[in-house]
């Protein structure tokens, strides 16, 4: 299935024709929308949604090396220039516009080399740094049995307690006690981390997961205030855009993943579809597994942003109500195709 080319095509057109070409691939509406639904519900059963209004602000802070990495080019000696010359700019450009197209909502992109004081005065905070050492990395333990040579490559997004109650708690409290914490933001009531895994209980063992991990933090209302997110890249630039780009759609507020399109930024890692990851092997190389990943945004995508921007869908929604509002939107959109 091919990419949506979101520099060529009209605004009015994107959603209509990524829409066309998911139907094509034989997916249902009825299918898509349970899909959708998936990747907004989270651990609590409800949507997380940032608020409609003011433009928003992405700072990506790409760390600098300690050292100059090992590279032919003489003049990429840092992971700020590796993350330019993987297209990491553009790439944020045609995301943001994608995003205002679907969402209505403005997003500036600022790229900084220095952490931002304090990085809670801007939106979403994005933090690039490059995983060192990455052929002596030992597999974590889940991935034992069927990536023995560092297929998946991925470290834990999370600790233990990264993605539990207690730890989401902890962060919450310390919005309102911290004042490092930006006060102007309102009151933190929720706080979720978005690592793909959804409405699931989470135990230890779903913490190792090739997702990215974007901490959330919302209204008790579940309207978002603040995300912060992690990208861990290899040499492959195909592994930095598909981290940045989860990264964002994370912080959007889509806490799920889609089963139907593991092409998708949205979509499934490993642990997950084996069967497409690892094309039927015990193991596959770094650059292998990069290859299978996302490096522009999937129609999948692309629809997902556009029911979430639809004012029908508010923050606070249950599932009950999301599912069939989804599913009216995905046919009003059809409907627009013919």
């Amino acid at each position: 299935m091919g990419l949506i080319p979101v520099s060529v095509q009209a605004e009015e057109k994107i959603a209509s024709s990524a829409l066309r070409e998911l139907l094509n691939s034989g997916v249902s509406v009825e299918e898509l929308a349970d899909d959708i639904t998936s990747l907004l519900i989270g651990r609590d059963g409800r949507v997380l949604k940032w608020s409609a209004g003011r433009p928003r602000e992405l700072t990506i802070h790409v760390i600098r090396s300690r050292a100059p990495m090992k590279s032919p080019d003489p003049k990429m000696e840092s992971d700020v220039e590796r993350a330019k010359a993987a297209g990491l700019p553009d790439l944020a450009r045609k995301t943001a516009h994608v995003i205002e197209s679907m969402m209505g909502q403005h997003w500036e992109v600022n790229f900084a080399e220095k952490r931002p004081s304090p990085p809670y005065k801007t939106d979403v905070y994005i933090v690039i740094h490059k995983l060192r050492r990455a052929d002596k990395l030992k597999v974590n333990d889940v991935y034992g049995s069927f990536c023995p040579k560092i297929a998946c490559y991925s470290t834990r997004t999370a600790t233990a307690g990264l993605s539990s109650r207690l730890y989401e708690d902890r962060k919450r409290d310390g919005w309102r006690e911290n004042p490092y914490y930006d006060p102007e933001r309102g009151p933190v009531g929720w706080v979720e981390v978005a690592n793909g895994r959804g409405k699931r209980v989470l135990s230890l063992a779903d913490t190792d997961t090739a997702h990215v991990a974007a901490t959330v933090y919302a209204s008790s209302q579940r309207e978002i205030s603040f995300s912060q997110c992690y990208a861990i890249h290899t040499e492959n630039p195909r592994w930095l855009r598909a981290e940045f780009l989860e990264c964002w759609l994370r912080s959007m507020g889509f806490v799920g993943s889609s089963e139907l399109f593991p092409q998708a930024v949205l979509g499934v890692r490993l642990p997950e579809r084996k069967d497409y990851f690892l094309n039927g092997e015990a193991a596959v190389t770094v650059d292998e597994y990069a290859g299978k990943l996302p490096n522009d945004l999937h129609p999948l995508d692309v629809i997902a942003l556009r029911v979430l921007g639809d004012s029908r869908i508010q923050a606070g929604m249950d599932e009950q109500s999301v599912k069939p509002t989804v599913a009216k939107i995905l046919a009003q959109i059809k409907h627009t195709t013919h």
